[in-house]
């Protein structure tokens, strides 16, 4: 199914607010636990390096081009981070 499919959002199987990401509805991650762990770290590092041009939050989104699965996600470089 198209990851822009109409439907229920999920992460790992648990249902998230019908709002979560409008207008798509569906979305289906399959992320790598060390990959997404790297990915975190790399990206907080990135940031802290960035400070003196006022970054402060980044976002890095790797696919499976063949498959199109989500392989790793990350909206900032602290999930509780609302920047």
């Amino acid at each position: 199914a198209s990851a822009l499919a109409r439907g229920n959002l999920t992460l790992n199987g648990a249902a998230l607010a019908p709002d979560a990401a409008p207008p798509y509805r569906s979305l289906t991650l399959s992320l790598d636990a060390r990959l997404q762990r790297e990915l975190e770290v790399a990206t907080r590092a990135t940031v802290a390096s960035l400070a003196p041009r006022h970054v402060t939050a980044a976002a890095v989104v790797v696919l499976d081009n063949a498959s199109g699965e989500v392989l790793a996600w990350v909206g900032s470089p602290d999930a509780l981070d609302a920047s």
